[in-house]
């Protein structure tokens, strides 16, 4: 991957559990870059932008607060993950 602006597209959808939605965590090279409520039951993207130098990068998601019990099950699904390079516009100057 080249330096600069990745944008992170994840869609994703959970299921509630006690009145709490999922939560996940996403990292890039165990640098915490956000955590996600996931509230929706139908699958939504939540869009994420990180920069990073050039070469390899490990992208990790955690869900972190599983339960199952009398109150329900609580469950967090990911349908795909996005990655892209973020090219910004220069500004043009005026002369």
């Amino acid at each position: 991957m080249p330096k600069g602006k990745i944008s992170i597209e994840i869609i994703a959808r959970g299921d509630q559990a006690q009145d709490i939605c999922p939560e996940m965590v996403v990292e890039i090279d165990e640098y915490k870059i956000d955590s996600i409520s996931v509230c929706s039951s139908s699958w939504r993207k939540y869009n994420l932008q990180h920069s990073v130098d050039k070469g390899w990068h490990e992208i990790k998601i955690f869900f972190i607060n599983d339960y199952a019990g009398p109150e329900g099950d609580r469950n967090l699904y990911i349908k795909k993950i996005i990655l892209k390079r973020v090219i910004e516009k220069c500004k043009k100057r005026r002369l």
